[in-house]
């Protein structure tokens, strides 16, 4: 185990609230359960699409309002030091 290694495992233990073997013996069952490799998504690739496109425009809106606000700053300050 590295020193990084351990000091994350303890950070997560003390996070948790338990002891650091309990913390291992945790991570250690977790990791020895079965998991179903079958994935169902909730939502449809389309409303995920959907998602996309408009998480994409508003980051668009986002970054035109942040540039005009940036340019109206630099006016007053340009203005300001005449």
């Amino acid at each position: 185990m590295t020193k990084e290694q351990k000091e994350r495992w303890e950070q997560g233990a003390e996070d948790a609230g338990v002891s650091l073997s309990g913390f291992i013996k945790n991570m250690t069952e977790a990791g020895m359960k079965k998991f179903d490799r079958q994935i169902n998504s909730d939502e449809s690739n389309e409303e995920l699409r959907k998602q996309r496109d408009e998480t994409r425009r508003e980051l668009i809106q986002a970054r035109r309002r942040i540039q005009s606000l940036e340019n109206r700053l630099e006016e007053v300050t340009s203005d300001s030091s005449e």
